[in-house]
This record gives structure tokens, C-alpha cells and sequence, in this order.
């Protein structure tokens, strides 16, 4: 007995200071955790995915894929909810217990990647750019955050960093490679780009002659054989489901598009925004959109920075193996993620698919920071301040009230009522309320957002007192910045399963409301929302039929255009002619992705939809009439009833 306490004594005098450092990151993530609230519905989607798991043999049921991703951020939630129930956090406000009991098990997961970083840097670089390594992790910004929300790239980082560690094992001891076939399984069950791990293992082995060695080991075959395991239901899901994520990020990861900077983003992303005046276009590329993903702050500049110098430092040591190893993994990731960047605003990569290269980039800044401790009293001096500077803006990047640590306005402003305007169409006006209001703290004079966000409390969204006086009132309502004006809001709506009589509808000779009484599958919306979704509609398997009718009055004979958005195939006739036709529609969903050039004549118009369902989550659609110059047209009604009857009207 007093043997074991001797040996935990002496291992705990060995590694105290990681364990305080791991101390002080556990503690930066726990109080991200209970202080900040979600930005986006990405965890709304995963808790509802996560709530839909049942173990109770009654009513049983696994998840095989998440959103937008594999599933293991799913079970991550599950399992945090039974091991860290809200009956736990009793002491804290209601709201902050159940952030805490859906978010406790990614928060010490990923804590535990400053440890894993740590021994992976200790056998090989020492235990003083070990050290350096697991504080620099501890108080990144951009880990911070991905380990105090639910996010994705949180436990990709925690199972790709254990992968680098099994692997570089593996290359003296033969147990490691199963060890390792089993994290890199799990690192893939979080985000796809886990992938490149596999692809670096096997170009690492090939040049440096290994790999003939490795195909005579039986461990080899079984770590394969394990990954195929783990990954094979999501890959299940993928090759079975229509339009399914996988072949979009193929198909994103396929095309060239020019050099971007989209990976250097990740690590100066910060400065970036100091000095571009089209911060999208700079980061895409010259010609190329990029969709700033403002949600996910990337790394201190100083940090980035640090990084960056240390890598390039490090190619004159890459006579070290290890060294060498950590370059191969930084290039390969980065180097990809500049090259094969993909278009905007839509069909992008962004800069946080490039996050496994933190993890050498941060052991290689460890190691150049470390040989500045055991230089001049210069080099001492501005290695301490950098440590406290980080320290104090890690404090300071969990203090702001945001989860977005940039320091443009304008940016933000335009970001939050971007974001608005899609809550706005949805229908969800307290939502939209929140976003407006944060924009006009970023920039007061916006009339868009004053003017929407005078719509949402009268739509029923709660208003803030000090507000009031900056919205309410006088010459600013200027109609034409109401986001969900020109939108149709009433349909009647009849959907078939696939193969199910459509009626032969197909040229377009559509009579809805005769048809659909007949049938029995009449459903009249009259929505308040810009985007007729899944709350409104039953979403029906793949291949599916949907019609929508409605019928459109125009006070004048005049071209116009139909802005459309439809998560599947769609075709569009007015009265009778078809002027619009897609075999597919995009999984993102975003009004207005396709605009159709038609005419209406003056008084009643019959337009009618034929919708194709691809099995998208959040099946819907929405359609917007304006002039042909994108201006809102003034006299425009809609109803959902046949022409027949409104002229008997």
C-alpha cells in the first residue's frame, strides 16, 4: 500500500506543473461552459438528434449520422446528460444547469487534449517544450471555445492529437497501430477531415520506407479492419442517403480554384480583419467569396503568429523524426486547405476544416519557445510576457459577452443582421430581435436593422427598454429594408409518396384546389414566416412529391422575377407554362439560391410548385416575386384559392 501511495506521490511530483496547467485550461473551459450562451442552432440541432437516442428496449433507437457530420458529437451529449444530469448543478440558475449537463463531457474531453499533447511532445522534445506545448493549448482562444460549446472540432482535436501520439508509438511498438486504427475511427466519427490523418500515416510510412514493413504485420490489417468498423454506419448513411454530405464535401474537396488564404485564417485571422476592407473576398481568394464563420474565433494573433514562425523555424531541424513528423502533418493539412479552398459564399470549405494542423503548429511553437527559455535574458524576458499575455487574453476572450472575439463593427453588424434576416424569414422574430439588437450596438445607424428589428416587436418579439427610442418613429421606416417583404405566405399544399399518383401534373395543366379535394391531401397555409418549412409540412421520404398552389395578383402585365429556395428538385409553371425546372436542389438552406425570369399578366395569376423531396432535414421552400431589377413591386397580393373563384369574387 505505502508502495502505491509512493509511486503516485512521485508521479505527481514529476508532472505538477502540467497538471496545473491542465488545471488552469480545465478551468478557462468549465467557465466558458456555464457563462456563455449558444450563438447558432448548431447545438439545438445536435441536443435534438441527441434527445431522439433511446436505450430503453420499448423504444429503441440509434443515431447513425449527425448534422452536417458523423455522429459522435450526438453520443458525446447523450452520455454528458446521463453521467452529469441537471439534478447535478441544482445551485446554479435553471438555464445554466442544462447548458452544463449537455456540454460537461466535450468540456473534460477536450480539456484532456492538453495532456495528450503534452506526452506526445515529452519523449521527443522534452519535458520543457512539453510544458510550453500543453500552456500554449490551454489558453487558445480558438480551443477554448471549440471545448466549452458544442462543437465538432472539439473532439476531432482530442481523438486526432491521441492518433498522432498511437502512431508515432507504433512505429517501435506493434501493439500502438491497433490503438491507433481505433482513435483514428473515432477522430473520423467526429469530422470527416480526420481522413487526412490517414492519408499522412501512409505517405509518412512510404517515404520513410516503412510502409513494405507494415503490410507484413497482421496489426496493420486488424487496425484497418477496426476504422472500417467504426466509420462503416456513417458511410452507410452517406452512399444510401440522396445528396448526402459526403459527396458534397467530395465534391468541394475535388475542385481547384486558385491559392486562398483560407488556412492561414485559422492563425491570423485576427489581423486580417484590421486591415481588409472585403474581409470574404481576401479570404477566399481574388475573385472568390468565403463565408466568415464569425461563430468559430479563430487563434490569437500573437499565437498565429507564433506558429507560423515556429513551423518555418522547424524545417531546419526536420533532420529530427519527429520533427520531420509534425512538418509532414502541418504541410499536408494546410497546404491542402490553401490550395483546394472552395467557391463561396455557399460551397465552401472554412478555415476551421484546417484545425488538425494546430496541433503540430502548437508542439512546434512549444519546442522554439522552450530554446528561447535557455537563451539570452532577452529571449527569457519576451518568452514571459507571451505567456502572460496569452494568460490574460484567454480571461479576456471568456469575459466579452460574445462568443466572437473580433474587433471590426462593421463586420459584425452586418454579420448579426445577415443572420436576422434568415431568422426573420423563418418566422422566428424574438430570434431575429436578439441578432438586430446586437447589431446596432456594432453599428448604431444601421436603418436595416432598426427598421426590421421595429418589425420584430411587432410581430410579438420582446423589446428592450433602451432601444425603443433608437427604432421607434419617424422617416427612418423605409419599406424596401423589410427583410420578408414580396414573399408569398398563403399556399394550398398537396404531397404524394413516391410513385403515388401526381395526377400526371407534370405540363404543368394544374388545377390545385380541384385536384387536392379529391384526393384528400388539401392542406391551406397561411404562414407568417417567409419560408414554408418542415413545421408546416410533413416531410415526406425521398422522392416525394409536394405541389404548391397559390394565386398571384398583379396590378399591371410586367416581367418579373422568382427568387426560389427548395431543398430538392422543383419546377415552377405560371399559368400553366412551365418556366422553371431542377432535377436537385442544395441541403443548405438559404432563401432566394435560384432566381427564375417570368411574366405576370394584370389581375390573377395561378403559380404552381412541384417539389421533389431529397430526404433534407428541413424540408421547404420559399418563393419571392420583385421587378426584374430585384426592387419589392408595390400592389402585389396573394391568396390561396383557384383563380376560378377569385374572379367569381
Amino acid at each position: 500500500m505505502s508502495c502505491s501511495v509512493n509511486k503516485v506521490k512521485s508521479f505527481l511530483k514529476k508532472h505538477s506543473v502540467v497538471l496545473v496547467i491542465f488545471a488552469l485550461g480545465l478551468f478557462l473551459r468549465i467557465y466558458g461552459c456555464l457563462s456563455v450562451h449558444y450563438f447558432s442552432l448548431d447545438e439545438d440541432r445536435w441536443r435534438s438528434l441527441a434527445e431522439e437516442i433511446s436505450f430503453v428496449p420499448a423504444t429503441f433507437h440509434l443515431v447513425i449520422h449527425g448534422d452536417h457530420h458523423p455522429c459522435l458529437e450526438v453520443y458525446i451529449i447523450k452520455l454528458s446528460t446521463i453521467l452529469f444530469n441537471k439534478q447535478f448543478f441544482t445551485f446554479l440558475p435553471a438555464a445554466v444547469a442544462a447548458r452544463a449537463s449537455y456540454r460537461l463531457l466535450q468540456v473534460l474531453l477536450c480539456s484532456t487534449t492538453i495532456l495528450v499533447i503534452y506526452r506526445l511532445a515529452y519523449n521527443t522534445l522534452g519535458k520543457q517544450a512539453a510544458l510550453v506545448s500543453s500552456f500554449l493549448l490551454a489558453v487558445s482562444q480558438f480551443h477554448i471555445h471549440l471545448s466549452r460549446t458544442i462543437v465538432q472540432i472539439g473532439p476531432l482535436l482530442f481523438f486526432a492529437a491521441v492518433s498522432l501520439l498511437f502512431f508515432w508509438k507504433s512505429l517501435t511498438n506493434n501493439k500502438f497501430i491497433l490503438l491507433t486504427g481505433a482513435s483514428l475511427g473515432l477522430a473520423y466519427l467526429s469530422e470527416e477531415s480526420a481522413a487526412f490523418l490517414l492519408m499522412i500515416f501512409v505517405a509518412y510510412l512510404l517515404f520513410t520506407r516503412r510502409l513494405l514493413r507494415w503490410l507484413h504485420k497482421w496489426e496493420t490489417y486488424a487496425a484497418i479492419l477496426i476504422f472500417a468498423i467504426l466509420i462503416s454506419p456513417d458511410l452507410y448513411w452517406n452512399f444510401t442517403t440522396h445528396g448526402s454530405n459526403m459527396i458534397q464535401h467530395l465534391g468541394k474537396a475535388g475542385r481547384f480554384n486558385g491559392i486562398s488564404l483560407l488556412s492561414t485564417s485559422l492563425y491570423l485571422g485576427e489581423l486580417f480583419l484590421w486591415f481588409a476592407p472585403d474581409i470574404n473576398a481576401l479570404i477566399g481568394g481574388i475573385g472568390k467569396g468565403h463565408v466568415w464563420p464569425l461563430e468559430y474565433p479563430p487563434m490569437n494573433w500573437v499565437l498565429g503568429i507564433i506558429c507560423l514562425v515556429a513551423v518555418l523555424a522547424a524545417v531546419y531541424e526536420r533532420r529530427n523524426d519527429f520533427v520531420r513528423f509534425m512538418l509532414t502533418v502541418f504541410a499536408f493539412v494546410f497546404f491542402f486547405f490553401t490550395i483546394f479552398a472552395s467557391k463561396g459564399p455557399l460551397g465552401n470549405f472554412s478555415y476551421y476544416w484546417a484545425s488538425i494542423s494546430t496541433i503540430p503548429a502548437i508542439i512546434l511553437a512549444g519546442a522554439l519557445l522552450s530554446k528561447m527559455l535557455s537563451a539570452q535574458a532577452w529571449a527569457r524576458w519576451l518568452s514571459g510576457l507571451t505567456f502572460a499575455y496569452l494568460t490574460v487574453s484567454a480571461v479576456a476572450f471568456l469575459s466579452l459577452h460574445d462568443q466572437i472575439y473580433i474587433r471590426n463593427p462593421i463586420v459584425l453588424g452586418q454579420f448579426y443582421t445577415n443572420l436576422a434576416e434568415e431568422n426573420v424569414l423563418r418566422g422566428n422574430y424574438q430570434l431575429a430581435a436578439v441578432n438586430l439588437e446586437k447589431a446596432l450596438t456594432y453599428v448604431p445607424e444601421s436603418r436595416a436593422a432598426r427598421v426590421n428589428l421595429m418589425e420584430c416587436y411587432k410581430n410579438g418579439a420582446k423589446a428592450k427598454g433602451q432601444l425603443l427610442p433608437l427604432v421607434s418613429g419617424g422617416n427612418d421606416v423605409n419599406q424596401r429594408y423589410l427583410f420578408d417583404r414580396g414573399y408569398i405566405k398563403e399556399w394550398m399544399v398537396g404531397q404524394w409518396e413516391e410513385g403515388g399518383k401526381d395526377q400526371g401534373r407534370s405540363q404543368g395543366m394544374f388545377i390545385a384546389a380541384g385536384i387536392m379535394k379529391e384526393s384528400g391531401h388539401l392542406d391551406i397555409i397561411k404562414s407568417g414566416s417567409a419560408i414554408i418549412s418542415s413545421k408546416r409540412l410533413q416531410r415526406p421520404r425521398v422522392g416525394a412529391i409536394t405541389y404548391a398552389y397559390t394565386s398571384v395578383y398583379a396590378p399591371k402585365t410586367r416581367p418579373v422575377r422568382l427568387w426560389l429556395m427548395a431543398d430538392g428538385g422543383a419546377s415552377i409553371w405560371i399559368d400553366g407554362e412551365k418556366v422553371y425546372e431542377k432535377e436537385q436542389g442544395k441541403l443548405l438552406w438559404i432563401a432566394d439560391q435560384d432566381e427564375i425570369v417570368g411574366m405576370l399578366k394584370k389581375g390573377w395569376n395561378e403559380l404552381v410548385l412541384r417539389l421533389v423531396s431529397q430526404g433534407g432535414r428541413n424540408f421547404g421552400f420559399s418563393v419571392k416575386i420583385t421587378a426584374e431589377n430585384g426592387d419589392i413591386i408595390d400592389g402585389i397580393m396573394n391568396l390561396a384559392e383557384p383563380v376560378t373563384e377569385l374572379e367569381r369574387k
